[in-house]
């Protein structure tokens, strides 16, 4: 479905975002909830189990609300945009250059965190196994995650993927590939609030797009667990302000 997103099909905007990202999502969780109540009622499923049979639905549920939401931009007059034919294509240069001056990876140190937290996640997994026999869920769904998070971070020690390029000529991350730094607006670290922890983010702007439009940023890349994450404002500035100069 196309949208102009103009005062024409406002309505069905905003009908199509409850529609999408709130009802269906709702309806799927009580559908899902319904077949977990009668399997669990006729194969006497146990409570915890039941319990963690609900909790998947609940996840996929909310996966689901957020892969509709991902094609709408909330505006400043509370209007909903939708931004799906709106990509980052039209912004990107192609021309990627071979080699960049400066390439961030997760920090060594956290990967490590995140592998201890995996084999005691693993360790619990398996402790709960042996111990009692009430649920097997969720020492189940506990061994998959730990599995997870124990094949991320020894990927991430020993496999290192770049998470930020920095070149004079633009920056690249995963999500948005190679953007020149005269399609950016603007670049800069903020600091997010989540919980008691504060998180690092690098915000992108590109021109010629509904969000940098709205003062929403393309990206929010986060770069709390990124080695070299105190410099990269530093580096950014200083590459951005370069190329400006360079193309007047």
């Amino acid at each position: 479905m196309i949208y102009t997103n103009d005062e024409t099909d406002r309505k069905r905007r905003t009908r199509d975002v409850y529609a999408t990202v709130v009802a269906l999502p709702l309806c799927l969780l009580i559908v899902l909830c319904c077949i977990i109540y009668f399997i669990a009622a006729h194969y006497h499923i146990s409570k915890p189990d039941t319990g963690c049979l609900y909790f998947i639905a609940a996840m996929i549920a909310i996966m689901l609300g957020g892969y509709f939401g991902r094609d709408w931009l909330k505006m400043p007059d509370n209007t909903y945009h939708n931004i799906k034919q709106f990509r980052l294509a039209a912004a990107i240069n192609a021309a990627e250059p071979q080699e960049y001056e400066v390439v961030y990876y997760p920090s060594v140190k956290s990967s490590i965190i995140v592998l201890l937290f995996g084999i005691v996640i693993l360790a619990m997994a398996i402790y709960f196994f042996f111990i009692q026999s009430e649920s097997l869920l969720i020492p189940g769904a506990m061994l998959l995650f730990g599995a997870f998070v124990l094949y991320a971070s020894t990927r991430n020690i020993f496999f290192k993927k770049a998470i930020l390029k920095l070149t004079k000529e633009g920056l690249w991350t995963k999500r948005s590939g190679f953007v020149d730094w005269k399609q950016v607006i603007n670049a800069q670290v903020a600091e997010e609030k989540n919980g008691n922890n504060i998180q690092l983010i690098l915000e992108i702007f590109i021109k010629g797009t509904v969000q940098a439009d709205a003062g929403v940023p393309n990206e929010k890349l986060n770069i709390t667990d990124v080695a070299g994450s105190q410099f990269i404002q530093m580096r950014v500035d200083e590459l951005l302000t370069k190329r400006l100069e360079a193309g007047q």
